[in-house]
């Protein structure tokens, strides 16, 4: 993987926060996973919903 992915990677889940730096692992992954990217957004769909609901507010 090149650096600069993973660098910039860093940079900004530090920076935004880890579920905004994820998007940059997401070719990279679809790719060495085999997934399509609508399997990709299903899963982080279900993250954000399991999230969304098991906040206190």
């Amino acid at each position: 993987m090149d650096r600069t992915l993973i660098y910039g990677g860093v940079i900004v889940s530090l920076s935004m926060g880890i579920r905004h730096g994820f998007s940059f692992f997401m070719a990279p992954m679809t790719a060495d996973f085999g997934w399509s990217r609508e399997t990709f957004a299903l899963a982080a769909l279900d993250t954000v919903s399991r999230h969304t609901a098991g906040s206190p507010t």
